[in-house]
């Protein structure tokens, strides 16, 4: 196997204005620097493009929406999404039906509802339904990952607080949460046991 020298900025061809290696007659602080030319001809400038007609008849949707649905005196209006106030600021406009199913309504104002942004984007293209259902799986799964990591008297604790809960909860859906969390815990606490 041949060794080769390393090949440093000193082993490289001098500049041909000054004579020193290192760099080139391109980047040479002798070379002189022509100046660039200004046109006299003016720039052709192109025309910013007009929004688009669906953007334009969406933005009008959008304000006679606003318009006919006026806030409360503190200025929230009511999200159809998470059921919480939503604050002027912070509005956006969902499609109760989503535009992807029915394009046909994207501009009808009975298909419109206010919205957080973030219940607005994690809704997508989902009916109500579908996203509360899908909203309740996800919910299920965050708790069941958060009880398989707990250690068993924690879990014991755990159980305890849900049967208080249980006979306190006067709510059909809170109730049913509950029961599905107490049997997910009995189950892991027969697991450790065996």
């Amino acid at each position: 196997m041949k060794i080769t020298k390393k090949s440093s900025w000193k082993d490289s061809k001098p500049c041909k204005l000054c004579g020193t290696p290192g760099h080139t007659k391109t980047f040479c602080f002798m070379n002189k620097k022509t100046p660039i030319k200004q046109s006299t001809k003016p720039l052709k400038r192109t025309p910013i493009k007009a929004r688009g007609k669906k953007a334009s008849k969406w933005s009008i949707a959008r304000k006679h929406y606003l318009k006919h649905n006026p806030a409360d005196k503190d200025g929230n209006r009511i999200c159809g999404i998470c059921k919480k106030p939503v604050h002027e600021s912070e509005i956006t406009i969902d499609h109760i039906l989503p535009r992807t199913r029915r394009p046909d309504l994207i501009f009808t104002q009975s298909n419109l509802q206010p919205a957080h942004a973030k219940c607005n984007e994690s809704k997508a293209s989902t009916v109500d339904d579908e996203f509360d259902s899908y909203g309740k799986v996800q919910r299920r799964r965050q708790t069941e990952a958060w009880l398989f990591v707990m250690n068993t008297p924690d879990l014991n604790d755990r159980r305890e607080n849900v049967s208080g809960l249980i006979a306190n909860a006067t709510d059909e859906t809170i109730l049913r949460d509950l029961h599905t969390e107490l049997e997910f815990i009995d189950k892991l606490l027969k697991e450790r046991l065996q």
